[in-house]
Formats: C-alpha cells, sequence, structure tokens
C-alpha cells in the first residue's frame, strides 16, 4: 500500500463556531492507481490534499506512506511528491517554456544531463515541443497549465497531485488539457491524485473516486462502479389517499402526475368530477354575483370585480398548489369554497377519500349562493331608494 489516510479530520475555527472540513476520511492508494477526489466547491478536498502534503496538521487521524507516519517524519515526502494547487500555475511569465522545466529541475536537484533528457521527454509529451522557446506569457491558458504540470513530473516523482487542473479553462482548453492528462497518466504510470469537482473529467483519468460532502465520505469505489450511480432511472409511483405523501415527495423536486386512468375506469368517478367542476362554476357564478351587488352599492364594479376575482381565484389553490401555501395562507384559504372543490378534486384523481371535501363544497357553495341572493336584493333597494334604479 503506497498511501493510506486514517480517520483524519480537520476543525476550522470561525468565532465560536466548529467548522469540520475534513470529518473522519479514510481511504488508501495503491501504486499505479489515478485516484479522483470529487466534490463541489466547500467540500473539503484542497484541505484533505493539503493535510497529505504535511501543509496542514490534522487535528485527528494519520496519514500513512509506505507505512510511516507522516505526522512523525513528513520529510519523507520530500522530492517523491509534487503537487500542483489550484490558481497556482507553477511557472514564470519572462522565462521561456523550457527554461521553467529546467529551473523546477535545479530546485529539485535534478542532474543537469538527467533533467535535459526529462525536459524533453515531458514537453513532447505535452505537446509543447513546438513552443518551448517561446516566452511563457505568449501560452495561451491551456498550454500554460501543461507547462505547470511538466515542472511538477521533472523530478520524477512518485505521486502526483493536481487540485481543479481545469480550473479557469474554456471548453476547448478544457477538452485537450484532459486528453493530454489521461494520455502522460496512461504513458508513464504515475501515482496520481486529481481533486475536482468535474465528473466528466474524472471519469475519462481515474480509476478510482472518493466522492466528498461537507468533509465526509459519502461514495468509495472504482470510477466505472460510480459511473452508473450518475445515470437517471425513472420510476412510476401511484400513489392513492395519498396528500401527505404527495407533499413530503414534492419538497425532493419529483415530478409528479394524476394518474387519470383511476378516472377513467369508473363512470362513477367520472360522473362526480363533473359534478364537481359544476359545483366549482357555479360557485364562482355567486361569488361574481355578490361582487357584482357591492359594486351597485359602491359604485366600484370594475375594480372590485377584478380585485376580489383574482384574489379568490390566487388563494383556492387554482393557480397556485394549497400544499405549497404557508399556513397562515392555507388558513384563509379554507374560507373559500372553491379550495373545497380543488381538494375534493385532487383527492378524486388520486383516488382517495374526497366525501369530505365534496360536503365542505356542497355546504360553502349553498352559503355564498344565499349570500349572494341576499347582498343582490339589498342593493335592490339601496338603488331604487337613490332613483337610480333605471340605470341599472
Amino acid at each position: 500500500m503506497l498511501l493510506e489516510v486514517r480517520n483524519l479530520t480537520k476543525v476550522y475555527k470561525r468565532g465560536n463556531q466548529q467548522i469540520k472540513a475534513n470529518d473522519n476520511i479514510s481511504f488508501f492508494v495503491e501504486r499505479g492507481d489515478v485516484l479522483g477526489i470529487l466534490g463541489p466547491n466547500g467540500a473539503g478536498k484542497t484541505t484533505l490534499i493539503k493535510q497529505i502534503a504535511t501543509l496542514l496538521i490534522p487535528d485527528q487521524g494519520d496519514i500513512l506512506y509506505k507505512g510511516v507516519s507522516l505526522l512523525k517524519k513528513p520529510e519523507i515526502i520530500r522530492g517523491r511528491f509534487s503537487f500542483l494547487w489550484e490558481g497556482m500555475q507553477n511557472v514564470y511569465h519572462y522565462l521561456t517554456g523550457e527554461a521553467n522545466i529546467l529551473y523546477f529541475a535545479y530546485l529539485n536537484q535534478v542532474p543537469s544531463s538527467v533533467a535535459r533528457r526529462r525536459c524533453e521527454e515531458l514537453l513532447r509529451k505535452l505537446d509543447l515541443y513546438e513552443v518551448k522557446d517561446q516566452y511563457v506569457f505568449t501560452y495561451s491558458a491551456g498550454m500554460r497549465k501543461k507547462l505547470a504540470i511538466a515542472t511538477c513530473l521533472i523530478n520524477d516523482p512518485e505521486v502526483v497531485f493536481l487540485d481543479e487542473p481545469l480550473s479557469g479553462l474554456d471548453v476547448l482548453a478544457a477538452a485537450e488539457l484532459t486528453e493530454s492528462i489521461k494520455s502522460w497518466v496512461k504513458e508513464m504510470g504515475k501515482t496520481v491524485i486529481i481533486a475536482s469537482h468535474r465528473m466528466d473529467f474524472v471519469e475519462k483519468v481515474t480509476n478510482k473516486v472518493l466522492w466528498l460532502k461537507e468533509g465526509k465520505v459519502i461514495l468509495e469505489g472504482k470510477t466505472e462502479d460510480l459511473k452508473n450511480l450518475s445515470k437517471e432511472e425513472e420510476y412510476i409511483l401511484y400513489l392513492r389517499n395519498s396528500a401527505k405523501a404527495r407533499e413530503k415527495l414534492r419538497k425532493y423536486e419529483l415530478q409528479l402526475k394524476p394518474d387519470l386512468s383511476y378516472m377513467s375506469s369508473s363512470w362513477r368517478v367520472t360522473a362526480m368530477a363533473v359534478v364537481i367542476g359544476m359545483l366549482i362554476i357555479l360557485t364562482l357564478y355567486a361569488f361574481g354575483f355578490f361582487i357584482a351587488s357591492l359594486g351597485m352599492i359602491f359604485k366600484r364594479v370594475g375594480a372590485t370585480t377584478s380585485i376580489l376575482e383574482y384574489l379568490i381565484l390566487f388563494f383556492s389553490g387554482i393557480v397556485i398548489p394549497w400544499s405549497t401555501m404557508p399556513a397562515s395562507l392555507r388558513a384563509f384559504s379554507n374560507i373559500l369554497p372553491m379550495t373545497w372543490g380543488v381538494k375534493a378534486l385532487e383527492s378524486l384523481i388520486n383516488g382517495g377519500n374526497f366525501i369530505g371535501s365534496f360536503v365542505g363544497l356542497v355546504v360553502y357553495t349553498v352559503l355564498i349562493a344565499i349570500i349572494s341572493i341576499v347582498t343582490f336584493r339589498y342593493a335592490m333597494l339601496v338603488v331604487k331608494k337613490k332613483g337610480e334604479y333605471a340605470f341599472y
């Protein structure tokens, strides 16, 4: 076993809060593995790599390199591990590409003859040989990233760490760099650990995946096995008499479609749906009649009718689902008879018990009809008294 991480935990303090950037992480890497550490921004990928690099000291756990603890002997990875950090390109813009690589070879105490041979090999592998004598400030972003990778490989390390290698690249440059990394990883047989939030990139270049979320490992295994987890599958659930279950499922943003075949399978159900629909229409007309009567009394027919009718539709569950309303608005919605009609139709379509909602619809429809008739008769008395009967 080349590298092993055991129960690694790192905690950052922010005021009075303690945030676990890494929470009890364990995994191992064999020689020749290409491990992809996946996760969204803030998942703890860079913090994990910095602890392996001995730049951060873990609060708990240990890191073993060939069985030796890096907490006790951090110096043993010097010259054996190479790192390309996110945002740090490891290159100097006013040196040529070849000069950059040879400079890093000098820093790593690579003999001159060996450095020149390796430099030429890397330039050819990464398709930079034709531009090796050009200054780096003339390179594209993708070319600079490839040159930065070459500076990590010049000392022939055992393990190479790449932290978000595609960050800052456009689509074409990212695709080119992906193929380049895939090629040299296969040819050189290095042990590579790549931190990225891009599943498509990790799928192409790695053979093992560690998936982090909020500092914890949620998935680990072979890349081929984890590919299947990202495939979409469709399941059909038949829910009857299950308004609460449907409400809970909506929280997970699932697409819920009514099973209309249940309605068509029974003429009684279809007939009841027609009755409920007619009662809802009757209720709307009764409300309109009531509002028109108020307009006769207060002489604000147009504006009053439009505003009140829209509010009635909005809070009845016709415009927005009743289940998504806040509790305070649901209480107001229950006063409206159309709400009971919408509930009855929904329960009927889903095969649930609609009797309670239907009874509520009937009672409220009768009440609003009576109120509308009484209001209209009072309005007629008012306009007669004012001498405006002929106007209406």
